[in-house]
């Protein structure tokens, strides 16, 4: 007859500790840095530091806008300016030559 489930695990445990084998049971001193570390850090942020992230965010958002700004003025600007002069030019030629 088969060997219940309980006999079998009993003796594969049996089987694992042997005299050479790596202990792995924590020493009390790594056990208190391992809990003290434990509860000295935090999962959540403070909220000075979530409401600069957010501030920063604004700020960035506003400098990209600006700078959006920018680089259409710099292209618009000259663009505008040679059209200004081409129709000057050509409203010149009309009434010279009229």
């Amino acid at each position: 007859m088969a060997t219940p489930r309980m006999e079998r695990f009993k003796e594969y445990r049996k089987s694992m500790i042997k005299e050479d084998s790596a202990v792995l049971v924590k020493t009390d001193e790594e056990e208190k840095k391992s809990s003290s570390n434990r509860y000295e850090t935090t999962s959540t942020l403070p909220m000075d530091e979530v409401m600069q992230a957010v501030t920063q965010e604004d700020r960035e958002a506003v400098f990209v806008e600006k700078e959006k700004k920018r680089r259409v003025l710099r292209y618009i600007i000259p663009i505008a300016v040679v059209v200004v002069l081409v129709v000057g030019i050509v409203l010149f030629a009309v009434l010279v030559w009229r």
